[in-house]
């Protein structure tokens, strides 16, 4: 038995769940609100004691962290592979992975919580902040939690966000430029895991992401976006209802 817990359209949850629909696995899908804090219950943290969303459960075993997971679901479920065949092309998919873990996840967040979340935490009583602040375990998740709903990021933390971006659209660039896809000639969890982040950029930073600013990034996202389980990932649902309200940025309402 597979069961997902999620919070739907989030890059994060996005990065797993278009992984599944890609393998065609039925699975169990949990949605939880971030806003709505139902990822520190302690239901939810005595599965997930990090508290972070996604988690995967198959058959009893706990998988956490979206590029273990989309690994783990590739070693699980192998039809149809993703990941490239050649060492070289696997390598160029970890580096990608790397680059998402390591720059644009962070860089996205920062936006995402800064325009999106940060309004409707500040709406909420500080007292129940305060609890969930004691409740997260990271220190680093408590200080985004604390940034978001007390004053929002600065503007050094958003040029430095916007300058991460920038770094990952020009890796792109240089890469598509001899490649169809990020880590070759075949798609790959490469693009599933840029994807759940880049494809936000045309609309949240135009200038570093458009048909002019960088043509063949632009280009694979147009081509990535056509792909069938990108359009059933990417699709406001049941499963993954639009964030509300959703103030400072058009779009899904993403957020984590």
């Amino acid at each position: 038995m597979l069961v997902l817990y999620h919070a739907g359209l989030t890059q994060a949850s996005v990065k797993v769940r278009m992984t599944l629909k890609e393998k065609g696995v039925t699975y169990e899908s949990h949605y939880l609100s971030i806003p709505e804090q139902h990822h520190l219950t302690p239901e939810y943290l005595a599965i997930n004691p990090d508290g972070q969303i996604p988690t995967l459960i198959h058959d009893g075993e706990v998988i956490t962290e979206t590029t273990v997971i989309n690994e783990y679901l590739d070693d699980a479920f192998p039809e149809p592979p993703l990941r490239p065949v050649t060492p070289v092309a696997r390598a160029r998919m970890r580096r990608w992975g790397q680059m998402v873990d390591e720059h644009l996840f962070s860089a996205v967040a920062t936006l995402a919580w800064h325009h999106g979340i940060g309004p409707i935490l500040r709406t909420k009583d500080t007292t129940d902040i305060d609890r969930a602040l004691e409740r997260l375990p990271l220190h680093s998740k408590r200080e985004k939690w604390l940034k978001a709903s007390r004053t929002g990021f600065s503007q050094s933390d958003l040029n430095e966000a916007r300058g991460k971006i920038a770094y990952v659209i020009e890796r792109m660039e240089s890469t598509l430029k001899d490649h169809r896809y990020l880590a070759g000639s075949s798609f790959s969890l490469a693009d599933i895991n840029v994807l759940s982040s880049v494809q936000r950029m045309p609309r949240w930073v135009p200038d570093l992401m458009s048909e002019t600013a960088s043509p063949r990034t632009f280009a694979w996202l147009q081509m990535i976006m056509e792909r069938p389980a990108a359009k059933a990932t990417l699709s406001v649902s049941a499963e993954a209802p639009r964030l509300e309200p959703d103030r400072g940025m058009s779009g899904s309402g993403t957020v984590e």
